[in-house]
């Protein structure tokens, strides 16, 4: 089936430095010169930059293959109308890596979604991927806040995912049609969300969680606090603790919501790992969200 205008469109905006399929040849032994057998070096194919090290069964396919599936699908399902989506990727410098951003304005039941937090929200669907183990090929569908770009973090047990193996075995068209079905299930992050504007949390007790949490020094802890009163409309709610910790990972210690993590984290000192951290700063957080303290926090104040 063709694509759609829209779809193309979309496509069209894929970064040219990621648009390259991965070479494998034989691993040799720097002692001897000989062949080791079922390994092999993964090679871009242009500079010949070394990029990883794998077995016979690994396939390293192109970066664009899961985003044109991902798009095909999510066009031929009629779930998101993409000629309001939004594109962004991040590809590190070493071309080992790739996050794709798929924000989606405009998608079914998000009236429904706005009504029930009274805040106007969208969707994001996000795949990961790289050519040197950094991260396994994984695709995220969730709930984004429109006014300041965070990006909600799912729940365990509730977090829409599906991953995928860089194998012999590996499909991308499949993968695209999960991610399309992923869509369909955001209902329940929303009423998670619903808990957390109705539990009460005082600023002293989201403030010192976040200090417990992250053991941030002085500097830093003078950036969440500002970051946490740029959310003072929300009142002293779990609602208002959750958008600090999530506003983190999708813009850094700074209040401006035009940046990105990676464009934050690129202007300090360790901005060379950026795209890494990016990713480790993440995790870190999600945990924090889905630990028991959280938790516990949350629900005793709802």
């Amino acid at each position: 089936m063709s694509l759609s205008n829209d779809a193309v469109r979309l496509l069209e905006t894929f970064p040219k430095g990621a648009d390259f399929t991965p070479i494998k040849v034989d691993a040799l032994n720097p002692i001897n010169g000989e062949r080791i057998h079922g390994k092999h070096h993964v090679l871009h194919p242009v500079t010949k930059q070394w990029l990883h090290f794998c077995g016979s069964k690994d396939r390293r396919s192109n970066f664009f293959e899961p985003v044109e599936a991902a798009v095909r699908s999510l066009d031929q399902s009629g779930a998101v109308d993409l000629a309001g989506v939004k594109a962004r990727y991040h590809l590190a410098p070493d071309f080992t890596t790739l996050k794709t951003e798929f924000l989606l304005a405009d998608f079914r039941g998000k009236k429904d979604y706005d009504l029930a937090l009274g805040d106007p929200v969208g969707a994001t669907a996000t795949i990961y991927d790289s050519h040197n183990a950094t991260c396994r090929r994984h695709a995220k569908v969730g709930v984004i806040r429109l006014l300041c770009a965070n990006g909600m973090i799912g729940f365990d047990g509730q977090t829409q995912t599906a991953r995928r193996k860089h194998t012999t075995y590996d499909d991308a068209t499949i993968f695209g049609e999960q991610l399309a079905d992923l869509v369909q299930g955001l209902d329940l992050q929303v009423a998670q969300l619903q808990m957390f504007q109705k539990a009460t949390v005082s600023r002293k007790s989201s403030m010192d969680f976040i200090e417990a949490q992250l053991k941030p020094g002085k500097a830093d802890f003078e950036k969440i606090q500002a970051i946490y009163d740029y959310y003072g409309d929300m009142g002293s709610t779990g609602y208002r603790l959750y958008n600090t910790l999530t506003h983190m990972v999708s813009h850094g210690l700074t209040t401006n919501v035009h940046s990105t993590y990676i464009n934050w984290k690129s202007g300090t000192r360790n901005g060379v790992n950026a795209f890494l951290s990016s990713m480790n700063y993440e995790a870190k957080i999600s945990k924090i969200i889905n630990g028991l303290e959280f938790k516990k926090l949350i629900e005793v104040a709802a």
